[in-house]
């Protein structure tokens, strides 16, 4: 894997990883509300689910301060070739 490509994955990782998140988040909200009443070990299931749901949005967005730098440092510095 390249330097450049590496840089890419590094700038797109944040994004897609709270895009993710809130699609995932969406759709287990959308679930949980259409079932109505439920059994509570159910939502407590769905409760766990939410909370791992908001830990990957906070890597995505911790992710933007940290991985987006060093991506464009991979972007921006050449590959050093030794012999």
């Amino acid at each position: 894997m390249t330097r450049s490509t590496k840089g890419v994955l590094c700038i797109v990782f944040p994004f897609a990883t709270i895009f993710i998140a809130l699609i995932l988040f969406a759709l287990l909200q959308f679930f949980v509300a259409s079932l109505g009443s439920a059994r509570d070990g159910f939502f407590i299931f769905m409760m766990i689910i939410n909370y791992i749901l908001g830990l990957l949005g906070l890597l995505g967005v911790l992710g933007i301060f940290i991985a987006i730098p060093i991506g464009v440092y991979l972007l921006i510095t050449s590959e050093e070739k030794t012999s």
